[in-house]
């Protein structure tokens, strides 16, 4: 099972952080000031915030890095050292639907690191983990069971026996909308 992710590593336990770095020296020098305006942020933003449901201006660090970036820059993001550009990088790599890139997020599925949230007019501190979470829902409302990569994410989290609780609740309810989604 370790195996078949990859880069991203085993947790051997549900509150274990995963090994974070700075964005690899090998990304392009046109992404860095990008990456570096996401982790100065210190903050996530819904990408649709702003006028009429378009990327408002402060997702614009994210839709240019986005716009920019391959599925594998991003992959290596995730294990970028700012939780904020590690959500991003999530959401990247959860909209693209890359079996592959998809397998490197479980790392982030027991990240307990805390994340500011703004939507609209509403911000709260939410742990990573739980947007992760979050975001595999929306993309599998979207997408049901046409997500294959992310769908069979969530059932090894469900079976993992070093899932938290709360994981476990969580990828249960995802798969479940998923099924009502078909």
């Amino acid at each position: 099972l370790c195996a078949a992710l990859g880069e991203g590593g085993c947790a051997t336990s549900s509150t274990r952080q995963p090994t974070r770095r700075s964005a690899p020296a090998s990304i392009d020098p046109r992404l860095a000031p990008l990456v570096d305006a996401l982790a100065n942020k210190r903050h996530y933003d819904e990408p649709t915030i702003g006028f009429n449901g378009l990327p408002g201006p402060r997702s614009a660090a994210y839709v240019e890095l986005a716009g920019a970036a391959t599925v594998a820059q991003m992959r290596a993001l995730l294990r970028h050292e700012s939780p904020t550009v590690r959500l991003y990088a999530a959401l990247h790599v959860i909209r693209e639907q890359s079996p592959y890139a998809v397998r490197a997020l479980y790392p982030l599925l027991s990240d307990a690191s805390k994340v500011l949230h703004r939507q609209g007019g509403t911000s709260s501190e939410v742990e990573l983990k739980d947007m992760v979470l979050r975001l595999m829902h929306d993309e599998l409302d979207r997408f049901g069971p046409r997500h294959l990569a992310l769908l069979a994410l969530l059932r090894r989290a469900l079976a993992d026996p070093e899932s938290s609780e709360a994981m476990r609740r969580g990828a249960a309810l995802a798969l479940r909308r998923a099924e009502r989604n078909k």
